[in-house]
């Protein structure tokens, strides 16, 4: 996670022979309180196995999609929040190994700015 001028970028990547992803969301920072989500702000992919394309999702938008920063302790380095949102798969994706819906419900997080 990084905060970059008035920007704050969280991002995640995993990749295993089973499934890899890429979770980012990124926001026009101003400390602690709430964020609205949009489209742009929040990028998701996944893949079946590690020998296809990542797949795209989108943000539900008619979910209510959250994201709230608790506490911005800027000494430490330390972000801490919870997020709820609806993630709906790209209609172009018609594999079944894809599930059509991903929530992340109740999600919290306590993150360490990079330097």
């Amino acid at each position: 996670m990084k905060i970059k001028a008035d920007s704050l970028l969280i991002a995640d990547t995993t990749i295993s022979p089973t499934y890899s992803e890429i979770f980012r969301i990124n926001l026009s920072f101003n400390g602690a309180g709430n964020y609205a989500l949009a489209e742009n702000n929040v990028t998701y992919k996944y893949i079946a196995g590690m020998d296809s394309p990542y797949f795209p999702y989108q943000l539900d938008s008619t979910y209510s999609n959250t994201f709230k920063i608790t506490d911005y302790d800027v000494n430490a380095g330390i972000i801490v929040g919870t997020f709820d949102l609806r993630l709906l798969k790209n209609p172009a994706n018609s594999d079944v190994r894809y599930p059509a819906i991903i929530n992340f419900s109740s999600a919290s997080f306590r993150l360490y700015l990079s330097k």
